[in-house]
């Protein structure tokens, strides 16, 4: 009964260690996976904002935007 015990303590500590060791799987912004992001035509509404507390506020995760292309922009072809 105490070999028992044993093995099914070993195999816990075992699978805990090995779940940890596994890399995050990609989410929105998190574990440092890219994601493919889509485009929409903006429109202009109002959206009105009424916020009423205290405290700090954090966000859940931030964006980084980089160009695809390198350089320095020296002329807009169109308006």
């Amino acid at each position: 009964m105490a070999l028992l015990v044993v093995l099914a303590l070993a195999g816990a500590a075992w699978w805990l260690i090995k779940r940890t060791q596994q890399p995050p799987e990609g989410g929105p912004g998190f574990g440092g996976a890219s994601s493919t992001v889509g485009h929409a035509t903006a429109t202009q509404a109002q959206l009105p904002v009424t916020i009423e507390a205290l405290g700090t506020v954090t966000p859940l995760a931030t964006v980084t935007l980089k160009p695809q292309v390198g350089g320095v922009l020296i002329e807009v072809s169109f308006t």
